[in-house]
């Protein structure tokens, strides 16, 4: 029997009841909508309620919830459990048992519906071609900023099916993001989003695809006892007309991005993607140099024999792990200055701009969000009113380590190379539930890198530790094209099938060196909501031609 007999047969045997309300195809609501379409702001996209049949729907979720297999999918980009395309389902041996999602699915990219998406949107004509699947989003899922543009997408579409019998709340989070954009050339997305769109029950939201400004995500879910549930895609025109070179997936790939910072004021300025670099010294670690640093790193690791299993290790193995870096006197006045912090850095209202003035925050959101500290030194920060202890020491560490010529000739003395440049260190503050990196490619190319990172956690209590470790919250670095294979404690975990692959998980008070080549990308994973802390650390890096 064919697969067309198939589809026939499931629509017989449901009487030819379609799922989709009626009124969505009625000629004065199509107008109404489309008018919302076009003035809809921070881009073109309208909200439809009511969009199904009720009790139909719920034998939608019903079959999802019975009959799909989700897998569990990260990257740098988003958390989520995904089904396959749901085009799929014919082949799959699902057709008894999802009658009514293929129903739904076959009435989505039907003729009647797709005329209607183009004459609420003002679209071409657009293609019959199947482009969906169920996406589910637990505590802690979530999707970061993107613009959807790949290929003939030409339309995006969500249907929500979360939770039918319980109102979902901002509170539950999992809000479909929107983000305005900037004013400049390029034009980039705001650091944060201007709308939220809350995921319920049987309403749709639709948008038009448009490199540099459909700019959306989805938030974090912070529900403990629901999920997120969706049906999305994407319908497609027959040739794009998009110019795919401005599509935010396109500027990562090929290191074209530009990075933002905005003030407190919200005074915003455009950076070059570019590492400023200054030559290291790299004549012999002295003693003048331990003794300069005593005061602020683990003796450990300042004497000659320890600088020596650290060059061996290095060597063989192309990264390397710290653990306690700096001098317990520092750590004691560190943890207690971090306790007190934890629920400024960690408040929601610091998701806006205003972060006081000692931070600037750093975007644009598709390649990254962090606070990054203003000031180069503790005298220009007690100059600045209203900054936090923690500030001031992290910008003593800071000055008195990590852009000290002192620490530059350790650094060099353990990496073994001639001709490196070095980076200014930077100050971040990974805050929870709002802040992360994500994979770019690295602006100086033909060039090998060594990433350098102090990294900061509350871990002290066990619980907190096992948090980190787990990786369940984020905060852990991924690096990318590490140039060799690390047989690294169980602090540092490689994907199995891809030795280039290495991620470090966020613990305090850990230094970590890794190698990478000259196509390396690096990602610091979005700090759930969840976590016990912000994540704050000091990086550069450092690259030899």
């Amino acid at each position: 029997m064919s697969k067309t007999r198939k589809t026939l047969l499931n629509s017989e045997r449901l009487g030819r009841q379609w799922l989709l309300a009626p009124e969505l195809f009625d000629a004065q609501y199509v107008e109404k909508k489309a008018a919302e379409y076009t003035s809809a702001l921070p881009y073109r996209h309208v909200c439809f309620n009511s969009v199904c049949d009720d009790g139909r729907l719920r034998k939608v979720l019903e079959e999802l919830e019975g009959h799909l297999t989700l897998s569990f999918k990260e990257t740098d980009l988003f958390k989520v459990l995904q089904s396959v395309d749901l085009a799929s389902l014919d082949v799959d041996g699902l057709q008894d048992a999802c009658i009514n999602l293929i129903a739904l699915r076959n009435e989505l990219y039907s003729d009647k519906f797709r005329q209607l998406i183009e004459q609420v949107t003002g679209c071409p004509k657009l293609e019959s071609r199947v482009d969906c699947s169920c996406n589910v989003y637990p505590t802690g899922g979530h999707l970061l900023c993107h613009d959807d543009v790949i290929g003939t997408r030409c339309v995006s579409y969500i249907l929500y099916l979360s939770e039918p019998d319980e109102e979902w709340t901002l509170e539950d989070g999992g809000a479909l993001e929107l983000y305005s954009v900037t004013t400049t050339t390029p034009s980039l997305p705001e650091s944060v989003p201007s709308k939220e769109i809350l995921p319920k029950w049987n309403s749709m939201v639709v948008f038009g695809i448009e490199p540099g400004k459909s700019f959306h995500a989805v938030q974090e879910v912070h529900a403990q006892r629901k999920s997120r549930v969706s049906i999305s895609g994407w319908f497609h025109v027959a040739h794009s007309k998009h110019i795919l070179r401005g599509a935010s997936a396109q500027t990562l790939l090929h290191g074209t991005h530009i990075f933002t910072q905005s003030t407190g004021d919200k005074d915003m300025k455009l950076i070059e993607s570019t590492l400023d670099t200054r030559p290291i010294d790299s004549s012999p670690f002295r003693e003048d140099d331990r003794e300069n640093l005593r005061r602020w790193v683990n003796s450990q690791y300042l004497s000659g024999t320890g600088i020596q299993r650290l060059q061996d290790h290095f060597s063989s193995r192309g990264s390397m792990l710290l653990r306690d870096f700096l001098h317990h006197n520092i750590v004691r006045e560190l943890k207690s200055l971090m306790t007190l912090a934890r629920k400024e850095f960690s408040s929601t209202s610091t998701n806006g701009h205003d972060f006081g003035t000692c931070w600037t925050l750093c975007g644009p959101p598709h390649v990254r969000r962090f606070l990054q500290c203003t000031k180069n030194s503790k005298e220009e920060a007690e100059m600045v009113p209203n900054c936090t202890d923690i500030h001031l020491l992290l910008c003593q560490i800071r000055s008195h380590v990590f852009n000290s010529g002192s620490f530059e000739r350790w650094l060099a003395s353990i990496v073994g190379s001639s001709n490196l440049g070095v980076t200014n260190a930077e100050i971040r503050c990974f805050r929870p539930g709002h802040d992360y990196t994500v994979a770019v490619q690295k602006p100086i190319s033909h060039a090998k890198h060594i990433s350098t990172i102090l990294c900061f956690v509350d871990d002290f209590e066990a619980s907190e530790k096992h948090m980190w470790a787990s990786g369940e919250v984020g905060g852990y670095i991924c690096h990318i094209g590490v140039t060799k294979k690390s047989v690294s404690p169980a602090e540092i975990y490689e994907e199995e099938d891809d030795d280039t692959v290495l991620s470090i998980d966020a613990a305090f008070n850990t230094l970590s060196l890794v190698s990478s080549g000259e196509d390396g990308f690096e990602f610091v994973k979005y700090v759930s909501s969840m976590a016990p802390s912000p994540r704050w650390d000091i990086s550069l890096e450092m690259v030899q031609a």
